[in-house]
C-alpha cells in the first residue's frame, strides 16, 4: 500500500494546508486527502507542484508499505526472498477447477 508522507514535509516546514494551497495553487481538499493519507490517486501536476515546493523527488513524498496480515495477496519479503501468499479466493477457485 502506498502511504503519503506529506504531513511530515508540512510539519518540518510548519506549513498549514492553506499555506501549501497558496504556494502550489492546489485545492485544499486535494492537500487534505494527501495529508490524511486518504488519496486514491494523484495527478502528475499535483506531484510536480509538491516536489517544487519541498525541493524533493516523488519517492520522497510516498512510501510503499506491505501488511500481509491485512491483505494476504501482497508480497512479503523475508531474509531477502520474496514470498507471495495467495488470496483465499484464489485458493478456493483453484480447488473448484481441480474438481472438474
Amino acid at each position: 500500500m502506498i502511504k503519503s508522507k506529506l504531513s511530515l514535509f508540512m510539519g518540518r516546514e510548519k506549513h498549514r494546508m492553506v499555506d501549501v494551497a497558496a504556494h502550489t495553487g492546489l485545492n485544499r481538499s486535494t492537500i487534505s486527502r494527501l495529508y490524511n493519507d486518504e488519496m486514491t490517486r494523484i495527478e502528475t501536476d499535483t506531484l510536480d507542484r509538491l516536489c517544487i515546493l519541498y525541493k524533493c523527488q516523488p519517492g520522497d513524498l510516498f512510501e510503499f508499505v506491505t501488511n500481509a496480515d491485512e491483505d494476504p495477496v501482497l508480497a512479503v519479503i523475508e531474509n531477502g526472498k520474496v514470498i507471495k501468499k495467495a488470496s483465499p479466493k484464489k485458493k478456493e477457485s483453484a480447488k473448484l477447477n481441480n474438481t472438474k
